[in-house]
């Protein structure tokens, strides 16, 4: 009985190894082992926070782009920023990623989307992302108080803004 080790590496591709063990051959007798090998990969593991604080921000959502896709049309992987409300809000971790280099975009609803700069991955480790940060998206009001009778302009007027779910107002 043998044990069959398998490898095979070619450039910046890796596979993982497989081992056969207990392989019988007889005499007089041609012994056939298949064997399927899976490229090797590595993962990412990131946060994702807001710019002015440096909070952590989860529900995230994180797309994966090879970073020669210069109009991030192939979105290679994605997930969910960690939503627990512990020293693990707002991280990522993505796997099973080939070799090469990545740009990853995040985004989150009241944010601007947020990207990372080209990110190279390794094989067989956990490649770090560092924190993706997202500024609060930002907008205007405009309009004009009238006198509802005659439509004439109400100069002075106060107008205050409250969030859609503040019960205070």
């Amino acid at each position: 009985f043998y044990t069959l080790k398998f490898t095979y590496s070619y450039e910046m591709y890796a596979y993982d190894e497989v081992i056969s063990e207990d392989v019988e051959v007889k005499k007089d007798e041609t012994t056939t082992v298949n064997v399927y090998m899976k490229k090797s990969t590595g993962s990412l593991a990131g946060s994702v926070a807001d710019s002015s604080d440096f909070m952590p921000i989860g529900g995230a959502t994180v797309n994966v782009y090879a970073a020669d896709d210069d109009d991030f049309s192939d979105i290679l992987a994605t997930t969910t920023t960690s939503i627990e409300d512990d020293e693990t809000k707002g991280t990522f971790y993505i796997d099973e990623l080939l070799p090469g280099a990545y740009i990853l975009k995040a985004m989150m609803t009241t944010f601007d989307e947020g990207q990372s700069g080209p990110i190279e991955v390794l094989i067989n480790i956990e490649n770090e992302a560092g924190t993706i940060l997202l500024t609060k998206s930002v907008g205007s009001i405009f309009g004009s108080v009238a006198n509802s009778a005659d439509e004439s302009p109400l100069g002075g007027a106060t107008v205050n803004v409250y969030a859609k779910d503040d019960e205070d107002f």
